[in-house]
């Protein structure tokens, strides 16, 4: 028996190169998903924020004025900007705002308690 040994060999190169090409793949959009984007998809140009350049201009401008035009004073600009959730709240607004929501809900608890304990009195007497 003569065996061909293309048979056997194709195949078998066809696979690894399969193989090879889909962990490469998965392994890229797996650990890089921002890898593959030269494949069809341009990459958008972020346009500087006009808000912290302006803030950090003028931290440099009143920098050199306090300083009376010293060299080399630095300045370092921290803007603290409350994160938002889901729905568009304000962290901070969505905190008291159920703080609220609780408060009402056991005033309102308390006030059907009192109620009844009118009620229980009017009928006891």
């Amino acid at each position: 028996m003569h065996t061909n040994i293309l048979v056997l060999w194709v195949p078998t190169v066809a696979f690894a190169h399969l193989f090879a090409a889909v962990w490469l793949i998965k392994t890229l959009l797996l650990y890089d998903p921002q890898a593959l984007s030269c494949c069809g998809r341009r990459k958008k140009r972020v346009g500087k924020v006009p808000g912290k350049s302006n803030a950090l201009q003028k931290a440099g401008i009143t920098a050199d004025k306090s300083h009376h035009g010293r060299v080399g004073a630095s300045v370092e600009v921290v803007v603290h900007v409350p994160a938002q959730n889901r729905r568009g709240h304000k962290s901070g607004e969505l905190h008291t705002q159920q703080q609220q929501q609780q408060q009402q809900q056991q005033q309102q608890q308390q006030q059907q308690q009192q109620q009844q304990q009118r009620q229980r009195q009017q009928q006891q007497q």
